[in-house]
């Protein structure tokens, strides 16, 4: 393999990743004051080109409030589920494909923090065809935690506070809910300010 066309290819692939990134600003801006069509105009050209990342936010866009209709949006989803974004993925197969579990342990495994969250979920309940099993609830809900999802850190951080699926700890149940809490998750303020009071009450003998 020639080393000089090997190192031109990254260059190229930087270059479009940094003009992709801008692109991505100029949506996110355009999403923020409402301008969906200025919006769906930056991003079709990318999306037609096959790139997952702008066929994924094209879809999205339907839930930001734009005029698009379902079918129009899950064909997006659809085409950039089909090369593996993870995001993707994992709505594509939630909306379209209920009940295929693998998918959604495909999304989660290609790092859906969405799709970790949600395995948390059905492994804590044991519901949407998943087994009841807490140590895959913790496992899923650590991967998402990790990754910064506060609804994620909340259930951690109250199945190690109680020892479910993994042994207590209470230093560490405090981490996940302090994590949580600075993200503003009012469920983690409150079992904070309780386990807080619980500390401060005198103790017998």
């Amino acid at each position: 393999m020639d080393p000089y066309r090997t190192l031109l290819g990254e260059v190229y692939s930087a270059l479009r990743n940094m003009q992709n990134e801008e692109t991505y600003n100029e949506v996110r801006e355009a999403i923020e004051t409402g301008d969906f069509d200025r919006a769906w105009q930056l991003l079709i050209p990318l999306a037609e080109a096959g790139d997952a990342e702008a066929q994924y936010r094209l879809a999205c866009l339907s839930y930001e409030g734009a005029n698009i209709t379902d079918e129009v949006a899950y064909g997006w989803m659809e085409k950039a589920a089909k090369q593996n974004h993870p995001d993707a993925l994992f709505r594509w197969a939630s909306y379209c494909r209920p009940g295929e579990s693998a998918l959604i342990i495909k999304a989660a495994e290609l790092g859906s923090t969405a799709a970790q969250h949600a395995l948390g979920v059905s492994y804590a309940t044991g519901d949407d065809g998943f087994p009841k099993d807490e140590k895959e609830a913790v496992k899923w809900y650590s991967m998402a935690a990790k990754a910064g999802d506060d609804d994620a850190q909340y259930n951690l951080g109250t199945m190690i506070l109680y020892g479910e699926g993994t042994p207590k700890d209470k230093v560490q149940a405090k981490h996940w809910l302090e994590e949580s809490a600075r993200q503003g998750n009012e469920a983690a303020k409150r079992l904070l300010a309780e386990l807080c009071r619980n500390e401060d009450k005198p103790r017998r003998g």
